[in-house]
């Protein structure tokens, strides 16, 4: 259970009690006429059901969401349908309805924002959730780049890495599905330069390699931006 679960919880169980306690400490006959006479025992029962499902309800997004502000406006929910329903249940002369009303609007209203929130949270998780995959293969092959930093000995090598790492730090991080042939292709070249340089390969070998690669990123550039103006 979440820290902002837990803080409802505690939240709600004070509100109860203290509805409660304006329910039924306060003087149950004032000016000559009874708090418990007329609709006391149903407004009663439908405010403390108004309370029951708020509790669900809030308990259930808190418990998925992250940080919202769903436990803010919640806990002013709480405050909100202890006022109106407690001065409703403690005053005799008035009317019941009233708290049964403010309460159930906010009750409705709660289910109302919760969904959306619950709605706006599933969009934004999707949404994270898309462009990581977007942008994770090009993330690796800067990785892959990255490392032929490190392996690069001498000066031919280290030219080759640092241009490599510059071509595709500096290309667009965004794939879709068009540029996958050529991104294998760049990983595949990678580690093939990689294995050269660990063996210590003749720069004719490591320069026409490194060309080749250096036109597959060009390539997966020129396509990236043909894609994006058709969009």
């Amino acid at each position: 259970m979440k820290k902002e679960t837990k803080y409802y919880l505690i939240c709600w169980a004070l509100m109860v009690i203290l509805f409660n306690i304006i329910c039924f400490v306060t003087p149950a006959e004032v000016g000559g006429y009874s708090k418990y006479d007329g609709a006391f025992w149903p407004g009663y029962g439908f405010i403390m059901l108004t309370f029951i499902v708020h509790m669900a309800f809030a308990v259930k997004l808190l418990d998925k969401a992250g940080e919202t502000p769903i436990n803010v406006i919640s806990f002013i929910e709480l405050i909100i349908m202890v006022i109106a329903g407690g001065a409703c249940m403690a005053i005799p002369n008035l009317p019941i309805w009233i708290g049964v009303i403010v309460c159930g609007a906010v009750l409705v209203f709660s289910i109302i924002f919760i969904i959306m929130a619950k709605t706006a949270g599933d969009r934004a998780v999707s949404a994270n959730v898309m462009l990581n995959n977007k942008v994770s293969l090009m993330r690796e092959i800067t990785g892959d780049a990255q490392l032929l930093l490190a392996k690069a000995t001498n000066e031919n090598d280290k030219r080759i890495a640092k241009a490599i790492y510059e071509a595709v730090r500096f290309s667009d991080p965004v794939s879709d599905g068009s540029l996958q042939a050529e991104e294998h292709a760049i990983m595949k070249l990678t580690s093939e330069i990689r294995v050269l340089m660990e063996n210590g390969s003749a720069a004719e070998i490591l320069n026409s390699k490194f060309d080749e690669l250096l036109k597959l990123i060009e390539l997966r550039n020129i396509k990236c931006r043909e894609n994006k103006r058709k969009v």
